[in-house]
């Protein structure tokens, strides 16, 4: 019996060390930078993260987030928020303390039908603006944005939802797809805490409409948490040099400096979402605004990565979120002293 915790450890490390390295050659079209990749790093961090201005340490690495982050969550809060259709039924029954956008129907192999089940009256939605979506799919694939059913892939569940109208700010940014907020929450259960841990804007683009995901071409904001002011964006053009946005590449609409509106709306509905879902320790909600006011798109549970914010600045920058990370074991105390070390000796530098 001995030897088979070890086999189960190796076995996992080895599947994760093969899901590294396939997200290394599909974010990366260049040689892999060895230096980084030692260090737990996607190779295309070295353009992407601002690696020059804060100190490597305070940032979580691609290997600490695709291994840790995930165990962070129960297998139910996950499956939750995993299945789309299961998350919009669960919103229906009055548990979820936020909206979400108006589920029309649910398209399985073709056949198109209500949320109650029954047939969908082709009528009631032809020539309106409804988005596609894959029930059990992330990132952006596969997402559509229809104005008929006919228009949906004839093989696989999609959801069918109402196109949400954004706030007048977002469309001003880009209008050609729904610009979202993501916001990461961690929660400890024990002791009811409930931390907002980092958030960022993205916009679409031409490249990657109807959706704003960066992977396909979007661009990304870092929040001001406490006042909601957005910071210039980034785009990712293959390296290998930042490529940094004041303006919107195409509508010429200026991001850096803009303070989104209801911002403290949105962090409180975030806050209360995350502590709606027993065994959600960590999330990332992504949340459109609306002028009614901020509704939300989904949750992501089993890896809300926190790249979106490590763009821009380092996940264990303020003192509460690693704090959080390492009372969940995510980092190391040997880690957090290497931190203090770090920064007591740019302390005595700068004094």
């Amino acid at each position: 019996m001995g030897p088979l915790p070890i086999f189960g450890v190796v076995r996992h490390r080895l599947s994760l060390l093969q899901h590294f390295w396939a997200l290394e050659r599909r974010g990366n079209r260049g040689l892999p930078n060895l230096r980084l990749m030692s260090r737990g790093f996607l190779s295309n961090r070295a353009w992407l993260y601002p690696l020059d201005r804060f100190d490597s340490h305070l940032f979580l690495t691609d290997l600490e987030a695709e291994a840790r982050l995930p165990r962070l969550n129960s297998t139910e809060a996950m499956a939750l928020l995993g299945d789309k259709l299961r998350f919009h039924e669960w919103v229906r029954s009055g548990s979820f303390p936020g909206a979400c956008p108006q589920l029309i129907g649910l398209i399985e192999d073709g056949r198109a039908t209500t949320p109650e089940g029954g047939p969908l009256p082709r009528a009631d939605v032809e020539g309106c603006a409804m988005i596609a979506k894959p029930v059990d799919g992330s990132g952006g694939r596969g997402v559509k944005r229809i104005s008929s059913i006919d228009e949906v892939d004839r093989h696989g569940r999609f959801l069918l939802e109402a196109a949400v109208v954004q706030h007048p700010y977002a469309s001003a940014i880009y209008p050609a797809a729904v610009n979202t907020i993501r916001v990461l929450v961690g929660h400890d259960e024990a002791s009811g805490t409930t931390v907002l841990l980092g958030a960022a804007h993205r916009f679409g683009t031409e490249r990657s409409r109807p959706t704003d995901n960066f992977k396909a071409g979007g661009i990304v904001s870092l929040i001001e948490l406490e006042s909601g002011a957005l910071s210039d964006a980034i785009s990712d053009d293959g390296g290998p040099s930042r490529t940094t946005l004041p303006r919107h590449p195409e509508t010429g609409t200026r991001i850096g400096g803009m303070t989104i509106p209801h911002w403290n709306d949105i962090k409180t509905l975030a806050l209360a979402c995350t502590r709606s879902i027993a065994g959600l320790a960590y999330v990332g909600w992504d949340v459109a605004l609306t002028e009614k006011g901020p509704i939300v798109i989904e949750g992501n549970a089993a890896l809300a990565n926190p790249n979106l914010i490590q763009f821009h600045e380092p996940m264990l920058l303020r003192q509460e979120v690693r704090d959080f990370f390492a009372a969940k074991g995510t980092i190391s105390p040997n880690r957090l002293e290497r931190i203090r070390a770090s920064q007591r000796h740019r302390s005595f530098e700068a004094g």
